[in-house]
């Protein structure tokens, strides 16, 4: 027996530890390690005794002592009924102890814990109601099948259960116990094994009822020994046999027999955590009020806050919450809206019932006495020994936690998940062919430009969107919301109740095994209209935060531009699209000193002297620079002014061979674009209060995240990924099950006291959000969507070729070829896919005017307002430039009204010029089939383009000297920075770090860091302070001594100006030090007229007439 007690022995330490992380053996050995070295210390000693303990029982299974949950256990083939069986199983290990039960703060009402005043004063007005005294729209639902009499009775009692608090109490009424469960795998087996003895005979439904009534109550009773499918079963059989029941021992029979056929593995029971069991011998009738869902109440805004803040710092996905979402009924007065109540640190008992897909109980929310509360009570009778669980109705938009969310409830009906997943693949289908980004976009600059109608009140008044939602202007802590914002609302359901008419057909019309049935389309759309009408209502609350800051604006986030304005922008301005579009051409076309004066050029009359001065070299340019020499008035006309230029680079284009093509059919796009808008540049950015979080909230979603650790006091960059964790949804809420139990830390008002420990090693920055500028924008074009960290950057990607048309000068510096298949593509694209963002790395999207267009946003515009097909304008585009004038090599043209397939051409940058002599990349043909031909043409092309480097660099001549332009006042040339843990040096001119020995761009280090997502290096590397931590974010670091992104451009110019001139003189020494020389004489001048200059000053006279100029000369 020695044996089997080391056996036990590991298989406690191991659960001690497991259970126990913070009082394990680790912190009696009196070692100073650091948290993240603590954390893999246990992890490590985890595996070890899993090791042992694995080991061992292994050994004692082969020797015999105890049961071999590892294998099949007879040489018998396995029954048919298990190889055949497909229903989902839980590939997770198997644990067969139970988690250690994380206590909780017991509450007799909701706990507003908010350090944010005004959020707490929020939802204490919300919590309140002029609704009368009943039970939401959910019970009526539930309980369609009673008379309006005896549903009105039902529903009275119950308010008058929860008005004298007549619940359930526990310890008496019931129990919290360990629960056991198993998966829709294990429970098949167990139903066919019962069904093949055939011992309800004729009886149907009785099989799934022992399960339900007699098995599993059963596994709850087994304690520690719940997961030992044999020894639940001999219970149940020598209880029966007690009793007389003799079919319940046939029944328990049969599982052992066919366990005995095959073994522990096909009869996993797995563990719950913690449940309610009743304990009552006569049991509880339906319709008994059970207990109230307390918990600590938190507004949208602030609860995703909270997601955000747990994501950053653990760097994990969220499987274990205990949420539920409090939904106000629609028919209140106030109308509806969401608060999210968190049970996992302080609540009641009913926070501890486990989910069923089959449940004997209903999560409602009851107004009585004007307040609203979440109420939990019995849908049918709930014999001794059961226990108690409510559908948790929660939905999730990761999908990793959806993978995770293994339901263990055993039921009939068990959906294999706990979660409804609604992520971006998700009952997507409606929002994909009628709510695309652009359309989007288009709903959102009309509810800037409309006002708010008959129709759009009568909407949200159907949705019950009112005073809650929306604001009342007599409510000090919940302002009515800005009339654009109820116009966005009103237009967004919409689009809902358009998707909740068609989504029914699109999941029918799914291929094989995705197709629906009618009832269950249907019965999916209405479940997909509640979640949109949640993250409606999410998506107000987090703008109506958003507008609420100190002198923040409260117009529309977008502005249609005014027809001046777009004349400005196109063609007028200094910086205007069309001078721009002229500067690059000339840049890529002349010489350094003619681009110069192209350059230099900033009015009208500028651009007719230069193209004078070019007549006679470049008549093709200097004739497009002519058409610059005028102003013009009006969007109409400078658009039609910018289609000049798009036929002055056509010729051009066609005449010299190449190198206008890809800027002539961008600016072809400028000049179609009608409509012009700009974001509103009013909204300023700020940050949030830090969260408060409890300590166990860090360490029961996988501890913090090590690289973290390794700088407790550095912040993370901003992450983009669809991530955040689960949330209650429906009419029930979600949660998770977790363990141990810790106390509230947070700056700024954290509750219980000052805050040590693990939340001391979290910088505060990590526990606050930062909102942009763009952030409401971005929320609203994103509102479907709540895990998003920041919605902005997400923005900045979908607006690529959709509103943000490319940068007219990147057209002449990409070295991405722009061949005949490339141009294509785009234009299959542009006719195709217009409300797609453009993919890959040939287009920059530099957008310094932050001005937004696109004529694929026109044909949307135009499809909304006057009722135009949305592809009828873009095929006449694409058809426009399909019949666009292209260069002629060898006898093929490339492009023409038709596609040309296979066509050669090499960019050339001005008459009688050799192939690729700019230096650009050249417009290449298909890609021969045969490798070794598509090597050797690579190979040449590279070579091509290197010499025509080459060539025009000795054009050039060498370049100039430069002196390093001077930094600010206590700026340093090198700084130390710090990214998710990892220390570096940057070198503020090139805007590059020194990591080691090793060099890299700023952007390189942060993705290298782990900080890739956050799309802005700025945001997630950090200067270092004089404590060795982060002090702040080189953005603020930046701003605060007056470096913003022009002087950062004007620095790493005039840096890479000088190391080009360091390069030259190190390959050119001997020239070098000629031009140097040469430039000493002509400082120092002629010896004679140095001494000449000098007497004159002496006598203090002048010089006569022709001494004076000859001096003048020579100087």
């Amino acid at each position: 027996m020695s044996a089997v007690m080391a056996y036990q022995l590991a298989q406690s330490l191991a659960s001690n530890l497991r259970g126990r992380p913070r009082l394990s053996l680790l912190w009696q050995l009196g070692l100073d390690f650091s948290q993240a070295r603590k954390q893999q210390l246990e992890a490590q000693v985890e595996l070890l005794l899993e090791l042992l303990a694995d080991s061992a029982e292994q050994l004692l299974a082969e020797a015999g002592l105890i049961p071999d949950t590892r294998t099949h256990l007879s040489g018998k083939p396995m029954p048919h009924c298990i190889t055949a069986n497909k229903e989902p199983f839980a590939h997770k290990a198997w644990r067969k102890t139970p988690y250690e039960p994380r206590p909780y703060v017991e509450l007799r009402d909701y706990a507003i814990t908010s350090n944010v005043p005004a959020e707490a004063r929020a939802l204490r007005w919300k919590l309140t109601t002029r609704r009368r005294d009943g039970a939401g729209d959910g019970f009526r639902d539930k309980h369609s099948d009673l008379s309006p009499e005896q549903l009105a009775q039902q529903e009275q009692h119950l308010v008058q259960q929860v008005l004298r608090r007549a619940a359930l109490v526990k310890g008496r009424d019931v129990h919290e116990v360990d629960c056991w469960g198993m998966d829709c795998y294990t429970r098949r087996n167990v139903f066919d094994a019962v069904l093949e003895a055939d011992v309800f005979k004729h009886l149907r439904g009785m099989h799934a009822r022992w399960i339900d009534r007699v098995f599993l109550p059963a596994i709850n009773q087994a304690g520690t020994d719940g997961w030992d499918i044999v020894r639940v079963a001999n219970a149940i059989k020598d209880r029966a046999q007690a009793s007389g029941d003799e079919t319940s021992a046939a029944a328990a029979e049969a599982v052992l027999c066919q366990w005995a056929a095959s073994g522990y593995p096909w009869f996993r029971l797995h563990p719950k955590g913690r449940g309610v069991v009743v304990a009552r011998q006569e049991g509880v009738p339906a319709f008994t009020f059970v207990e109230e869902y307390f918990g600590q109440l938190h507004t949208g805004w602030r609860w995703f806050e909270m997601q955000d803040a747990i994501k950053k710092i653990t760097q994990k996905e969220l499987p274990d919450f205990y949420n539920i979402l409090l939904e106000r009924p629609r028919d209140d007065p106030d109308g509806y809206d969401a608060l999210f109540v968190d049970a996992a640190f302080m609540g009641a008992f009913a926070s501890r019932m486990s989910h069923s897909c089959t449940p004997n109980c209903q999560a409602i929310v009851v107004s009585c006495g004007g307040k609203l509360t979440v109420a939990l009570y019995t849908i049918r009778a709930v014999a001794p020994g059961e226990e108690l669980t409510f559908d948790y109705s929660s939905v999730t938009e990761s999908e990793e936690e959806f993978k995770q969310a293994f339901c263990m409830c055993s039921t009939r009906a068990c959906r294999g998940s706990y979660l409804y997943y609604t992520g971006s693949k998700a009952y997507m289908q409606v929002i994909e062919s009628h709510h695309t980004f652009l359309d989007r976009q288009v709903l959102l600059l009309r509810c800037c430009l409309e006002p708010l109608n008959a129709a759009d009140q009568l909407r949200l008044a159907r949705a019950g969107l009112r005073g809650s939602a929306l604001g009342r202007p007599d409510v000090a802590c919940n302002p009515q919301v800005p009339g654009w914002l109820q116009k966005w609302a009103a237009l967004t359901l919409e689009f809902v109740e358009l998707e909740r008419q068609l989504l029914p057909g699109e999941l029918q019309a799914l291929p094989p095994p995705l197709t629906q049935s009618e009832p269950d389309s249907i019965a999916a759309a209405v479940g997909v209209e509640l979640n949109r009408l949640q993250n409606i209502v999410i998506s107000l609350d987090k703008a109506k935060y958003c507008l609420g800051q100190p002198g923040q604006a409260r117009g529309p986030p977008l502005l249609l531009m005014s027809d001046a304005d777009v004349a400005e922008y196109l063609w007028n301005g200094e910086r205007s699209v069309a001078r721009r579009a002229a500067r690059a051409a000339a840049a890529a076309m002349l010489a350094q000193q003619d681009a110069s004066l192209v350059m230099a050029a900033a009015t009208p009359y500028d651009f007719e002297r230069v193209a004078e001065q070019l007549q006679a070299s470049q008549p093709l340019l200097a004739a497009l620079l002519a058409t610059l020499g005028q102003e013009v008035e009006g969007a109409a006309a400078a658009r039609q002014a910018l289609m000049h230029v798009v036929s002055r680079l056509r010729e051009m284009d066609v005449a010299l061979g190449g190198g206008h093509t890809r800027a002539a059919d961008v600016l072809q796009l400028y000049a179609w674009t009608q409509v012009w808008f700009a974001a509103n540049r009013g909204y300023i950015a700020f940050t949030s209060p830090p969260v408060q979080l409890h300590e166990d909230m860090i360490s029961m979603h996988g501890g913090l995240d090590s690289s973290l650790e390794k700088a407790s006091k550095a912040a993370a960059g901003d992450s983009s990924d669809d991530g955040g964790g689960g949330r209650g949804g429906g009419r029930g809420g979600g949660r998770g099950r977790g363990r141990g139990r810790g106390r509230w830390g947070g700056r700024g008002g954290g509750a219980g006291g000052s805050s040590s420990g693990l939340l001391d090693s979290i910088n505060p920055k990590l526990l606050e959000k930062r909102y942009g500028g763009h952030y409401v924008w971005g929320q609203l074009s994103s509102w479907y969507k709540q895990t998003v960290y920041d919605p902005s950057v997400s923005l900045s990607a979908d607006r690529r070729g959709t509103l943000s048309l490319p940068d007219i000068e990147n057209c002449y510096t990409a070295k991405e070829p722009y061949d005949l298949r490339e141009r294509n593509k785009l234009l299959r694209h542009i006719a195709e896919q217009p409300e797609r963002s453009w993919a890959g790395s040939a287009w920059s999207f530099r957008n310094e005017a932050k001005v937004y267009g696109s004529p694929m946003f026109d044909a949307l515009w135009a499809e909304a307002m006057d009722g135009i097909c949305r592809y009828t304008p873009l095929e006449q585009l694409t058809e426009q430039l399909r019949s666009a004038p292209l260069p002629v090599v060898e006898g093929e043209v490339l492009g023409g009204s038709g596609v040309v397939q296979r066509a050669r051409s090499a960019w050339r940058s001005r008459a009688g010029a050799e192939a690729g002599e700019d230096g650009h990349d050249a417009m290449q043909p298909d890609t021969p089939e045969d490798p070794v031909a598509a090597a050797a043409a690579a190979a040449a092309r590279a070579a091509a383009r290197a010499a025509a480097a080459a060539k025009k660099r000795a054009k050039q001549g060498p370049p100039p000297p430069v002196d390093l332009l001077p930094l600010p006042e206590g700026v340093p040339e090198k700084l130390a920075v710090v990214c998710n843990g990892t220390p570096g040096v940057l070198l503020l001119r090139p805007q590059r770090v020194l990591v080691g020995e090793h060099e890299l761009a700023a952007s390189r280090y942060e993705d290298l860091c782990g900080r890739g997502g956050a799309k802005k290096w700025k945001s997630s590397v950090w200067a270092v302070g004089p404590d060795g931590g982060g002090e702040c974010c080189m953005g603020d670091w930046l701003n605060a001594r007056g470096l913003d992104k022009h002087e950062l451009a004007k620095l790493a110019a005039n840096y890479a100006a000088v190391e080009q001139r360091r390069l030259w003189e190190q390959q050119h020494p001997e020239q070098a030090q000629q031009q140097q020389q040469q430039q000493e004489q002509s400082d120092q001048g002629p010896p004679q007229q140095q001494q000449q200059q000098q007497q004159q000053h002496e006598e203090g006279g002048e010089a006569s007439g022709a001494d004076g100029m000859d001096v003048d000369a020579a100087q």
